[in-house]
């Protein structure tokens, strides 16, 4: 009777915010509280005081992949990078779309939340329809770029040894062999996809970014994840809010950001 009850409490809280009745930031304390009171689990000592602080270290990940993931936007990198990716690939419908899929994938494995995917959707959106590929398979091809890096997120990494109690090297193991599946999909995803449904054109005004970074600064979402699995392959663990730091202070070279202007762009990205 417990599960029972503790899956309707899920599914009900799922279907008010799903309908709009109930935003998540009131739906989810809402639903501790219920799911804490069916459970037995105190109220004030467990859940309120206790389950405050219970995710303070990934919170603290995740503010520093959010630092490093708006200084990206801020001095340009995110949206040189699918500059490049448009670029090059030419007018070709699938590989505009894988292209830019390895962008969304890299990207995201520093950005989260849904300013970054507005921001990625409105670069890479109309660049995918003004070839012709559909509004669902365009915006398929979005959400599997957003969903396969965030499998290589240090922020959700946090969030696993943290709720799981697992290692890096846990994760990295499991991670790996899901970002290699996920990649098949999305290969297959879009040849199928773009080749079923042929073109269909639409109105897109198509405006390419600026080239705002240069090449080296491209890789700065790599440098977290790559510290980390270069120390986990040697059977050590990293710091992944070092990994981060260590990112932003490479982003601030290879971006060639003027020394005047280093702390306005930083303190922005803090804010």
């Amino acid at each position: 009777m417990t599960g029972i009850l503790l899956l309707a409490i899920f599914l009900g809280m799922a279907f008010l915010m799903y309908r709009q009745f109930l935003p998540a930031l009131l739906a989810l304390p809402i639903m501790a509280i219920l799911i804490g009171a069916v459970a037995g689990v105190p109220l004030f000592t467990e859940i309120i005081t206790e389950g405050s602080f219970a995710l303070h270290k990934a919170m603290i990940v995740m503010i520093f992949g959010s630092v490093l993931g708006q200084f990206m936007n801020e001095v340009g990198i995110s949206r040189t990078a699918v500059r490049y990716a448009a670029e090059f690939s030419g007018d070709r419908p699938v590989m505009v779309a894988l292209l830019l899929s390895a962008v969304t994938i890299i990207l995201f494995t520093v950005l989260g939340g849904l300013g970054a995917i507005i921001m990625v959707g409105t670069i890479t959106l109309p660049i995918l329809l003004s070839l012709g590929i559909s509004p669902l398979v365009s915006g398929g091809i979005l959400l599997l770029g957003i969903s396969v890096g965030g499998i290589l997120n240090l922020a959700n990494w946090q969030l696993y040894i943290t709720i799981l109690g697992l290692s890096q090297s846990e994760i990295l193991r499991f991670a790996l062999l899901l970002f290699g599946a996920a990649l098949i999909i999305v290969v297959i995803f879009a040849n199928f996809e773009i080749r079923r449904r042929g073109a269909t054109f639409l109105w897109a005004e198509v405006e390419l970014p600026p080239k705002d970074a240069p090449i080296l600064s491209l890789l700065t979402p790599l440098v977290p994840i790559g510290l980390i699995i270069f120390f986990v392959l040697r059977g050590e663990e990293f710091s992944m809010i070092a990994a981060l730091f260590i990112g932003l202070i490479y982003g601030v070279i290879a971006a060639r950001v003027p020394f005047q202007k280093i702390s306005r762009v930083l303190s922005k990205s803090i804010i």
